[in-house]
């Protein structure tokens, strides 16, 4: 971390170099989480010619009057885009704090797995019905989750109770609108009760991601290929969970055996390039498939990146 320790260094030019280069990256974090969604206007009513409008006629057609896939889609790559900006605001500040250490692996992880949802969602390679099924899926999914942990913390049944009515009726439309497949409980014992573990259902062949899976939707656009986006979740994971080998790379232990954490230029510069590069591209896919002001929230995206690769271009060695 940029913290007390390394302030003790005597050469103040390099400390204060460093210091100038988080900052940077800190101002640059802040422009690109401001673009969503305070510098994007509701998309409202899209044009007609618009992705979203032409998906929403399908589903019209395909699932009567009713506008709730529209909802799931909106909803949750709305959300996902919105919390992926508050915590790239939460980066910019670790960075102004000079107290970063491994904080960041654990907000940019955050955002590659809110991004990679919202992209598996808005896959231009899919039709509109598979948009719906992997939506509705999602929606299904979160709730289950959700209420799993209000049962283990053994919440209000009042709560509990509107939660568990709001999943069977959504749970209900799947069923009524798609092809659903749930596997045995046990996985074991092929006649065991069907699983009510929706994140093991499928929906018109859709899987629910896993999430080495929606890292590889969040880095796919920059070449990366499965094996090594698993690999990348995983080092993004390595500071979530004891693992005395993974914190070797942020840790030194001297003679006095005092230990000191630090963060590497470098690694700084790698993981905010990760996370405000992987916004961006989805941040273009929502505003490309809503047509909401694609022009300027384009432009402005790719000047935040021209800039960024400008400054990570001059990143101190220290």
């Amino acid at each position: 971390m940029l913290g007390p320790a390394d302030l003790s260094v005597a050469d103040n030019r390099v400390r204060t170099k460093i210091e100038q280069f988080a900052d940077d990256l800190a101002d640059l974090l802040d422009e690109g989480a401001n673009v969503f969604p305070n510098g994007i206007r509701e998309p409202g009513a899209p044009p007609t010619t618009s992705d979203w409008a032409v998906d929403q006629k399908v589903w019209l057609s395909k699932f009567g009057s009713s506008d709730e896939v529209a909802g799931w889609v909106s909803e949750t790559t709305g959300i996902y885009l919105a919390e992926s900006g508050q915590l790239l605001l939460a980066y910019a500040a670790l960075l102004r704090s000079r107290r970063v250490f491994v904080s960041v692996d654990l907000v940019t992880r955050a955002i590659i797995e809110r991004v990679g949802h919202v992209n598996w969602i808005l896959d231009a390679r899919i039709d509109a019905e598979a948009r719906a099924a992997r939506a509705g899926l999602e929606f299904a999914a979160c709730l289950f989750m959700y209420r799993e942990s209000l049962s283990d913390l053994d919440a209000d049944r009042d709560i509990r109770n509107k939660l568990k009515a709001e999943a069977k009726a959504h749970q209900a439309n799947l069923k009524k609108w798609f092809s659903v497949y749930q596997p045995p409980h046990d996985k074991c014992d092929e006649k065991s009760p069907q699983t009510g573990d929706v994140t093991r259902w499928t929906v018109n062949g859709e899987s629910f991601p896993s999430l080495t899976t929606a890292t590889h939707f969040a880095l796919e656009s920059a070449g990366i290929k499965p094996e090594t986006s698993k690999g990348t979740y995983g080092g993004l994971s390595g500071f979530s969970h004891p693992n005395v080998a993974f914190s070797r790379e942020r840790r030194d232990i001297g003679p006095d055996a005092k230990i000191t954490f630090r963060q590497e230029p470098e690694e700084m510069e790698k993981c905010a390039r990760m996370a405000l590069l992987r916004f961006a591209v989805s941040v273009k896919n929502w505003v490309n498939y809503y047509q909401a002001e694609q022009d300027r929230v384009i432009t402005k995206l790719d000047e935040i990146g021209y800039r960024l690769e400008i400054l990570c271009g001059t990143t101190p060695s220290e």
